[in-house]
């Protein structure tokens, strides 16, 4: 029962580090050159601010 519990932990946690790793430089890179990736940013912003507005009130009213 002990034997088969350290192989988990050890494989679990270093498959995401070598996929997380190398895909999203590449993802952000290759696809997605600085002047589209400004666009989505500033949408994403704006669409947040009010998002955050909503959420502060929506804790403050409670409390």
């Amino acid at each position: 029962m002990s034997a088969p519990r350290p192989p988990r932990s050890t494989s679990s946690p270093s498959p995401p580090e070598s996929v997380l790793a190398p895909s999203s430089p590449v993802r952000l890179s290759s696809p997605l050159p600085p002047v589209r990736f400004s666009m989505p940013m500033k949408t994403s912003l704006s669409v947040l601010r009010p998002v955050a507005r909503s959420a502060s009130t929506a804790v403050v009213r409670p409390a």
